[in-house]
């Protein structure tokens, strides 16, 4: 199945801040919880906040996922990756990016937010997902990897 994302770094920048809706609705947005992929690890990017448009996200209706982090030191390369699974159906959706192709670089420490725009399609199975969403820098190094769930559901469905 595809998903269309519209930019995943700018994903990940504001998929770490504050969501605006594709819509012109008043859809307020919606907390996502998240975890570390490894709660040991010492990631220099720390996630704080993961908002989506709507929980649950409508299948064939886009949505917004909107990130706010802290990095400790500037980013001046590497890779965003990004996949989503359900329990039904592994990797459902992966896309990977360049940083710098979607964002000017060096990105400066300090607090970033990312947005990524999406749309399940109207045949996706309706369910719990899991993002995944994993940086690294221009060395391979592993700035932050975390999860984060959430459901697709119909727009009848209350």
């Amino acid at each position: 199945m595809n998903i269309h994302s519209a930019s995943a770094f700018t994903f990940l920048l504001c998929f770490l801040a504050i969501i605006f809706p594709l819509s012109s609705s008043n859809v307020q947005p919606q907390d996502l919880t998240f975890k570390y992929c490894d709660k040991n690890a010492k990631y220099s990017m720390k996630v704080s906040a993961v908002k989506a448009s709507s929980n649950p996200v409508v299948r064939g209706v886009p949505f917004t996922i909107n990130t706010t982090f802290h990095s400790d030191e500037a980013i001046t390369g590497g890779k965003a990756q990004y996949r989503l699974k359900s329990d039904e159906v592994d990797a459902v959706y992966t896309y990977a990016s360049n940083v710098c192709e979607e964002k000017q670089c060096p990105v400066s420490a300090g607090k970033h937010g990312l947005i990524l725009d999406m749309r399940f399609p109207a045949v996706a199975p309706k369910g719990t997902y899991h993002m995944n969403m994993t940086f690294v820098d221009q060395n391979g190094k592993k700035l932050t990897c975390i999860i984060s769930p959430f459901k697709v559901d119909d727009a009848t469905t209350k």
